[in-house]
C-alpha cells in the first residue's frame, strides 16, 4: 500500500473508530442514544488526523489552519444540542450560534491573518454567517439525504479547489470526503439519524474550507455558490422518483446522489475559467 494514500485512508478509519467509540461509551454509560447521537464527532476526528498528517499548522495559508478552528468550534453547538436533548427551536439555536462562531472565527481572525481590512473582515463575518445558516437549516432535519447532500457539497469543494490549484484546500478537501464516508459507512451500518452533531461537524469544516478558498481566492465565489446548489436536490428528486417506487429509500438516494452531483460540472467550469483570468 502506498504511504500516499494515508492521508486520505487515516480520516476514513478514524472516523469509523471515533464514531465507533461514541456509541460504545454510551453504551457503557447506560446513554446508548447519546452516544449514536455523537457519532458525528467521528467526522472531527478524522479530518483532524488527516491535517495533523499533512503538517497541520504548516499548511500552505493561515486560512485553512482557521478553518479546522471554525469547523470544530460549530461542531460544538450541534454537540450542546445532542447532549442536551434540546427540541427543534433551542436545537437550531444551538446550530446557528455555533456557525455563527465559527464564521467569526474564519471572517475576523482568519480574514485578518489573510489581510483583510477590519470593515472588510465584519462584511465577510456576515455574509459568511448568513450562509453557514442557510447550509445548517437545509441539512438539519433532512435524515438520510443530508449526508448525500454534503458529500456532494465536499466533493463540489474538492473539484473548484483543484481546478483554481488552491493548495490548502485542494489538500484537506480529500481528507474531509473520507472522513465524511467513514462516518455515513458508520452510520448506515448502524441505521443512525442524522444528528445535530453530524450536521454541525459535516457543514461547518465544508462551509470552512469554503470560506478559506474565497478569502485566498475570491474569483472562486461564483463556482463554490453553483456548487452549493447540490444542497437543493433533494425536492427535485423526490418529485422524479415514480409514485411507485418512493417508499423505497434506495431509490430516492440514488437519485439524489444523481441530481446533487448535476451542478458540479458547470462549478468546475467557472473555476476553470476564473484560473485562466489574468490576476490583478
Amino acid at each position: 500500500m502506498s504511504v500516499s494514500l494515508l492521508p486520505s485512508l487515516l480520516p476514513f478509519a478514524l472516523a469509523v473508530a471515533g464514531a465507533g467509540l461514541a456509541g460504545l461509551v454510551g453504551r457503557l454509560l447506560g446513554r446508548s442514544e447519546l452516544g449514536d447521537r455523537l457519532a458525528g464527532l467521528g467526522i472531527v476526528l478524522g479530518l483532524a488526523a488527516g491535517w495533523l498528517w499533512l503538517g497541520g499548522p504548516a499548511v500552505p495559508t493561515i486560512a485553512a489552519d482557521w478553518a479546522i478552528a471554525a469547523g470544530a468550534l460549530a461542531t460544538a453547538g450541534g454537540v450542546v444540542a445532542d447532549v442536551l436533548r434540546l427540541g427543534r427551536g433551542p436545537r437550531l439555536l444551538a446550530l446557528g450560534l455555533g456557525a455563527v462562531a465559527g464564521a467569526w472565527v474564519m471572517a475576523v481572525a482568519g480574514g485578518v491573518a489573510a489581510g483583510l481590512s477590519a470593515p472588510t473582515a465584519l462584511l465577510a463575518w456576515g455574509l459568511t454567517a448568513a450562509a453557514w445558516i442557510g447550509v445548517v437549516l437545509r441539512l438539519e432535519g433532512r435524515g438520510a439525504s443530508a449526508p448525500v447532500a454534503v458529500l456532494a457539497a465536499a466533493l463540489g469543494l474538492g473539484a473548484v479547489a483543484w481546478a483554481l490549484d488552491n493548495a490548502p484546500v485542494m489538500g484537506l478537501a480529500p481528507v474531509l470526503i473520507c472522513a465524511l464516508l467513514g462516518w455515513v459507512l458508520w452510520s448506515g451500518l448502524r441505521h443512525l439519524a442524522f444528528s445535530a452533531t453530524a450536521c454541525a461537524a459535516s457543514a461547518g469544516f465544508t462551509v470552512a474550507l469554503a470560506t478559506a478558498m474565497a478569502l485566498d481566492m475570491p474569483g472562486a465565489l461564483p463556482a463554490l455558490a453553483v456548487s452549493g446548489l447540490c444542497l437543493f436536490a433533494d425536492g427535485t428528486a423526490a418529485r422524479l422518483v415514480p409514485p411507485r417506487r418512493r417508499k423505497v429509500p434506495r431509490h430516492r438516494l440514488l437519485v439524489h446522489a444523481v441530481l446533487s452531483l448535476a451542478p458540479l460540472p458547470i462549478a468546475l467550469a467557472l473555476a476553470l475559467i476564473a484560473a485562466g483570468m489574468p490576476a490583478h
